[in-house]
């Protein structure tokens, strides 16, 4: 029975103990988004969407390269979106970024948005 609420907190994150694995998951996963972004080519005037942006640290990163880009985020947690939401609040309202609850497979954007997606998990054992 642990094992799976630890699981489930850990694909979806909720309530007081969600805002906790937020915060570990933004240390821990801070080395992969640093190598990943470092990887990606951005356009003065591109679009990038993260799917399962979580925290929204490589969001913010992504939102703060240009002030011409445009950086969307989605996750499924709405403790994700919320924490990603306020970290990118400056962002959001110049309209160079914007984070919405849904799930990869049911993106609310329209298609050909965006010149890349980030989709990056770090598994732990």
């Amino acid at each position: 029975m642990k094992a799976e609420w630890i699981a489930r907190q850990s694909s979806r994150p909720a309530g007081w103990l969600g805002e906790i694995v937020a915060r570990v998951m933004a240390r821990e996963t801070r080395p992969v988004n640093a190598f990943t972004l470092a990887q990606l080519p951005l356009e003065p005037n591109g679009a990038v969407l993260e799917i399962g942006c979580g925290h929204g640290l490589a969001l913010a990163e992504l939102a703060s390269r240009t002030t011409q880009s445009f950086a969307a985020g989605v996750d499924p947690s709405d403790v994700m979106v919320r924490l990603a939401s306020r970290r990118l609040r400056r962002a959001i309202a110049a309209g160079r970024a914007q984070v919405r609850e849904a799930e990869a497979a049911r993106l609310p954007f329209e298609d050909a948005r965006f010149d890349a997606a980030l989709a990056v998990h770090v598994l732990y054992f």
